[in-house]
């Protein structure tokens, strides 16, 4: 009843089990691929008799008086009367059912059927084109699937979990999405639910930055995030109907083996790395676990969040921030005298106490030429015979993670007080550390 187009899968590397204490995967040699690439659109097919939905349905669920049937049933007929517009509210009720059922003992068969059964209801949904290699086996298997957009599909941090000793948990260590304000979200201009899935992915299969490690220098693993309806199409909003925004993260140390660990971000520009901004699901946990077995702790209490339990003092710190939008990310070790400050608008010459113009702008870089935010650039004016000239209160800006922007400080205001020949230099700080530093050109400030 569908057709698949073919294309080329990225390799998937898991995380480890909670129960292991091992935090990450090996680091895996391959050229990175651009995040941008676009692949042909998944064409699925409604049956509208929903006979193999149900058959799906049937090898997922482990009761065939599952609470799905009815669900599927309503869908039915709502696609009968209305066609694919009707069903689609009955058809995210339907995968809130895989999302509540997977991993746990309402779980009866394997992840792939619950990847085919995934299909079969978005085929008969209104939720837009699907991409092409949409798959979810991974996702419910040691990932996110979750729906969100309205109260009743739940408020808190979409998590990516897995099974350990036979009970549904956190992955460790725990990776997840979470909304700064409201999951709500609006497609094709309507609000709208939709699908969050998830599933890990090797760092170096979107960028040539080192992946941070362990403290057994193990490689921990990067993840992309996706929607159905797909983005930009769907847009994140608040409910006061303004622009929403959401956080994703992992939750190690921001700081390992003397390196700044931070999250980078594969988006459609290219890779960001984003300015450090922790998750929330990462302040605490709400379950002890035996010496020893700390990210087993973190895990289980990052996945009580969505299933509250007693609570333990505890905190992990993270690492996270702010993406424009959906795809790959992975947290990168990133040296702080190793970020290359560039000037790429230098300044030009002008007159006593007038802005310079155009700005100047620096640009913040791993050594591998990624944009990095977050830095804080620091500029000092020196020259006309060693006296220093007072300049404006415009020295210090961080730079942007935004694309566009990204990995740039502006200056749009400086300005010197005393006319003759200067020099800039621009400093970097990251993680309360020093960068390298860089010279401007040589430019000359006149009197009035």
């Amino acid at each position: 009843m569908r057709t698949i187009h073919p294309i080329a899968f990225i390799a998937v590397a898991l995380l480890a089990a909670a129960c292991t204490g091992d935090t990450g995967t090996a680091p895996v040699s391959q050229t990175p691929v651009a995040a941008a690439a676009i692949s042909p659109s998944l064409t699925l097919v409604c049956d509208p008799t929903f006979s193999q939905a149900k058959s799906d349905a049937r090898a997922f669920f482990a009761s065939g008086t599952d609470p799905i049937f009815s669900t599927l049933r309503d869908m039915q007929g709502f696609y009968k009367t209305g066609g694919a517009s009707a069903a689609t509210n009955s058809g995210f009720d339907a995968l809130q059912q895989i999302a509540a059922a997977r991993l746990t003992p309402r779980q009866g068969g394997a992840a792939t059927s619950g990847d085919a059964l995934t299909k079969d209801l978005l085929a008969c949904m209104n939720v837009g084109p699907i991409p092409g290699g949409f798959d979810v086996t991974a996702a419910l298997t040691t990932g996110i699937y979750e729906v969100r957009g309205v109260t009743s599909d739940g408020t808190g941090p979409a998590l990516a979990q897995t099974m350990t000793n036979g009970v549904r948990s956190a992955t460790a260590p725990v990776w997840g999405i979470e909304s700064l304000a409201s999951w709500g979200a609006k497609f094709s201009g309507a609000a709208t639910r939709y699908l969050v899935y998830g599933a890990t992915l090797p760092v170096s299969s979107f960028t040539a930055d080192p992946a941070a490690t362990n403290a057994d220098n193990a490689a921990y693993s990067g993840f992309d995030i996706s929607t159905i309806p797909a983005m930009p199409g769907l847009a994140f909003v608040n409910a006061d109907g303004s622009a929403g925004q959401v956080r994703v993260g992992i939750c190690i140390g921001a700081t390992s083996n003397g390196t700044n660990n931070l999250l980078a971000h594969g988006g459609a520009s290219g890779v960001t790395v984003l300015a450090l901004d922790p998750p929330s699901f990462c302040s605490g946990v709400a379950s002890a676990a035996p010496a020893g077995n700390l990210l087993a702790t973190i895990a289980r209490g990052a996945l009580s969040l969505i299933t509250p339990t007693p609570a333990y003092a505890f905190s992990i710190g993270g690492v996270g921030g702010l993406p424009s939008g959906l795809s790959p990310f992975g947290p990168i070790s990133v040296l702080s005298d190793s970020v290359v400050l560039t000037f790429t608008q230098q300044p030009s010459d002008g007159m006593v106490s007038a802005a310079i113009s155009p700005a100047v702008q620096v640009r913040a870089t791993t050594p591998r030429g990624t944009p990095v935010g977050g830095v804080q650039v620091t500029l000092h004016v020196v020259g006309n015979n060693g006296i220093n000239a007072a300049v404006s209160n415009d020295t210090a800006e961080t730079t942007s993670d935004l694309p566009g922007s990204a990995g740039l400080a502006t200056f749009p205001s400086l300005y010197v007080t005393k006319a003759g020949g200067y020099t800039i230099q621009a400093t970097g700080s990251l993680g309360g550390k020093a960068t390298a530093s860089v010279t401007s050109i040589l430019f000359n400030v006149k009197g009035q």
